[in-house]
């Protein structure tokens, strides 16, 4: 590292706080409660985990500048001194700069890594398209359904408990049916104008589901391994009205502190990555039923 090279924080590089990472991700990297994290992730380089005053530094690298003067500035405005300034940083800046994270500000690495995809301009964990279909709609979906071929499904977790208890019945894409695809095909496009999952027309299967007391799908992802890996969009349709049962309903995950009760009735459609944590609540009274389809693509996650 040249003393006389300037130096450049490229716009791309993220200074975050490891506290502000999830639980799952901070826990996985070794930090003191005030340390930051250092990534430039479009480029795929290495993190680096610096402490608080060596991420105030690099601030004074976001234009272009030489180590000594960096340095310098950051100890003025600090009142620190900078020759032990400099013996206590020096080490973490070669790493920087060994990760094309900090680079010479007249090389090609200075310039911002350019994604190779279109960035959400929003997210959100799901959307409520309330009232898609009337009640009248539901009654008659739920009587399609012939009860001599409702399969029980019951999943356990390694512990015994059950992970998912209901009984489903696979309702195919036909002319009887048509009205219902086309109708949560529409609710899904209007969700993917945020999003462009790349999705394959067909529609596959739709699952109607019933929920008695105790049943339950506990908290899981529809993507997973195999033919799972390519669903891109999850859709639910209440076909049951609040009044009519106790608990149940769809809850998608944020954390143990926030109500994950999505609040929907009968008519409404939710809709959500697939790759949302999410789950059916256990039914106390009354019988709950639904509709899931899953869209999918070509590719996973794309």
């Amino acid at each position: 590292m040249n003393a006389t090279t300037k130096l450049l924080l490229p716009e791309d590089v993220v200074v975050a706080p490891v506290a502000d990472l999830p639980p799952e991700l901070s826990r996985c990297v070794e930090h003191e409660p005030d340390d930051f994290i250092v990534t430039r992730s479009p480029a795929g380089t290495e993190s680096v985990v610096v402490d608080a005053h060596t991420a105030a530094l690099l601030e004074h690298f976001r234009s272009p500048s030489t180590v000594v003067d960096a340095i310098v500035a950051f100890c003025r405005a600090k009142e620190l001194d900078p020759m032990r300034t400099l013996d206590d940083a020096f080490a973490v800046l070669t790493d920087l700069v060994a990760a094309s994270v900090l680079v010479p500000a007249e090389s090609r690495l200075a310039q911002a890594v350019l994604r190779t995809h279109n960035a959400w301009q929003t997210y959100r964990y799901y959307e409520i398209y309330r009232t898609q279909f009337s009640e009248e709609e539901c009654r008659a979906i739920v009587s399609l359904h012939d009860s001599d071929s409702m399969v029980a499904s019951r999943m356990n977790y390694q512990s015994g408990d059950p992970i998912r208890d209901c009984h489903l019945f696979w309702l195919p894409r036909n002319d009887e049916t048509e009205w219902i695809f086309s109708r949560l095909w529409e609710a899904a496009r209007r969700f993917n104008e945020a999003y462009q999952f790349e999705l394959s027309p067909e529609m596959g299967m739709a699952q109607l589901t019933r929920y008695t007391p105790g049943q339950q799908y506990n908290w899981h992802m529809d993507l997973g391994p195999k033919e799972a890996s390519v669903r891109k969009i999850s859709i639910v349709l209440q076909l049951s009205a609040n009044k009519d049962m106790q608990g149940g309903g769809t809850e998608i995950f944020y954390g143990d502190s926030i109500d994950n009760q999505l609040h929907a009735d009968i008519g409404d459609v939710v809709v959500f990555p697939s790759f949302v944590m999410h789950r059916a609540a256990m039914i106390t009274g009354g019988v709950r039923w639904s509709l899931v389809i899953w869209l999918t693509g070509p590719r996973p996650l794309r």
